[in-house]
């Protein structure tokens, strides 16, 4: 079996607000593939959906949650042309009145949807670092789902 990280694409799908005061006509910007800066992707859960707990008698209990919040972040050299989007995009949010964060994809190069998270927001920006060499950066998002394949 081989592996590559060009193989997998991040799609972050924007709210129409954002997308009009960027000015682009695209509905997403694609993050990934063969010859990009990236780095990382990282996809994950808060909170497992079963604990169990025993008692000092024997007995034990299965908890579910429900909660499928989590967290989505994208490591990526600090030269991509979407630092600078991502960083617009954060600004944005600061100004734009809108109920519903960004829908980010990971999908694989055949189309094959890997994991989704839906209603997200960049947490911050990333510390930005000048050095001797190109710096990497983790853009990290809040998801209010996380739905993984």
């Amino acid at each position: 079996m081989k592996y590559s990280l060009s193989k997998y694409i991040v799609g972050i799908t924007l709210p129409n607000e954002i997308r009009t005061n960027l000015g682009i006509d695209q509905d997403s910007i694609s993050i990934g593939g063969s010859g990009t800066y990236l780095g990382e992707i990282n996809i994950s859960r808060n909170n497992p959906m079963w604990q169990t707990n025993g008692t000092p008698t024997g007995g034990y209990t299965h908890n579910q949650s429900l909660d499928r919040t989590g967290t989505v972040s994208v490591t990526l050299n600090q030269l991509s042309e979407v630092v600078s989007k991502l960083k617009r995009i954060f600004n944005l949010f600061y100004n734009i009145d809108t109920e519903k964060g960004m829908t980010i994809t990971i999908s694989d190069s055949y189309g094959n949807i890997i994991a989704t998270g839906d209603d997200c927001y960049i947490v911050n920006i990333p510390d930005q670092t000048f050095g001797e060499t190109a710096a990497t950066q983790t853009w990290e998002f809040t998801a209010g789902v996380v739905d993984i394949n």
